[in-house]
């Protein structure tokens, strides 16, 4: 068959969602409609369950307008974990991987004020939606709550949307997001790095794609989780790291002959010989 035909929803746009700086996992992201209904801050020092002493502390948070209308499969909303490497950033070189994965929420997507709590429907982390009862291992062609990006373009085909343009339209999206902290990068690896080529990182950047098919950014993340649950993770996964190894240049040693030879060297250092091989010819 052709697969679910994705689908479109609109809503208001006066929502954010709110992110704590820094986080992993999908922990302490929450949605307002307000500032009313901004959470305070939590008091590490106080003890668990007291009661505030003095006025709630305003939190700081990563506010991010709610995108509303987002594409929905089969009713469920879903974002794209795509990975980008980089090798370099003086001069800025990036790789973006071709495959990756399609993430869906687990509960099919009403925007309405009354479900704005509902992480398991405004929300595609893996972290949060694989503690959902409906949450779906099955990794088949057009099923489970996880898919390759291979998948959903077959899909997209299927239903005679290109693909071309689109991917075109998320790499600008990565490239433009890296130039944007390209100056601060540069001056840090200048600082800190004394070998160029010592330097890279594997990115796992989130992007949303609206009715119109318009892609978002929603977050960076630069230490994406390689944990593997299903035979879909260990085959992309294991198959994104052997790209990078190979991108990267890592040669595989002998961690025993390497320090055997470090120890001869050294030896010939204290003893004054220029090379730390001996022979008796003349």
């Amino acid at each position: 068959g052709r697969g679910p035909a994705p689908t479109a929803v609109e809503g208001p746009p006066a929502v954010f969602i709110m992110k704590p700086p820094a986080g992993a996992c999908g922990s302490g992201i929450y949605l307002i409609s307000s500032i009313d209904e901004l959470q305070p801050e939590e008091d590490s020092e106080a003890e668990p369950g007291a009661a505030p002493t003095g006025p709630a502390t305003i939190p700081t948070v990563l506010a991010q307008r709610y995108v509303s209308n987002p594409l929905l499969i089969n009713g469920y909303k879903f974002d794209l974990r795509i990975y980008v490497l980089m090798t370099s950033v003086d001069p800025l070189k990036l790789y973006v991987y071709r495959e990756g994965l399609v993430r869906f929420a687990t509960q099919k997507y009403v925007f309405d004020p009354g479900t704005l709590d509902d992480g398991f429907m405004h929300l595609t982390n893996y972290s949060i939606n694989r503690k959902s009862a409906t949450y779906d291992e099955n990794s088949s062609e057009f099923s489970g709550s996880k898919w390759t990006l291979t998948a959903l373009v077959a899909l997209f085909e299927r239903h005679g949307i290109e693909w071309a343009p689109l991917w075109k339209a998320i790499t600008d999206l990565i490239v433009k997001t890296m130039l944007s902290v390209e100056p601060v990068v540069v001056t840090k690896v200048t600082q800190f790095v004394k070998y160029r080529s010592t330097c890279f990182e594997l990115f796992g950047m989130d992007v949303l794609l609206d009715d119109r098919l318009q892609p978002y950014l929603l977050e960076v993340n630069p230490m994406p989780s390689l944990h593997t649950t299903t035979a879909l993770d260990r085959k992309l996964k294991s198959q994104l790291m052997a790209d990078v190894f190979q991108l990267i240049g890592l040669e595989l040693y002998d961690r025993k002959a390497y320090a055997d030879q470090q120890e001869c060297a050294r030896k010939a250092r204290m003893l004054g010989f220029q090379s730390a091989t001996l022979t008796s010819d003349p």
